[in-house]
């Protein structure tokens, strides 16, 4: 069953700039999500594997973005916790 993360919106878009994390696949133990950027400079997609608390962490990082001129946030997918199924950072800054 595939879905979204579900942020305050589940896709942020702003002319070609967007960042969208969508759930592919999941099971009891871990979610398989599929992350897709764009700016002005750059568009990838990656798919990784993360635990099934990934979505709600990554919402509470993003909770109130932006704050100010100089608000800059980070998150990181995967990792250590999942050893060889993929990683996934995020770095959000305003300008």
């Amino acid at each position: 069953m595939a879905g979204s993360c579900q942020l305050k919106q589940p896709e942020y878009a702003m002319g070609s700039n967007f960042l969208k994390v969508s759930v592919v696949w999941f099971d009891d133990g871990i979610l398989e999500l599929e992350l897709q950027a764009s700016n002005e400079s750059f568009k990838g997609r990656t798919n990784f594997y993360a635990a099934h608390d990934a979505c709600t962490a990554l919402a509470a990082k993003f909770d109130n973005f932006p704050r100010g001129r100089d608000d800059v946030r980070m998150h990181e997918f995967g990792g250590d916790d999942l050893p060889g199924y993929g990683a996934a950072q995020i770095r959000v800054r305003t300008q």
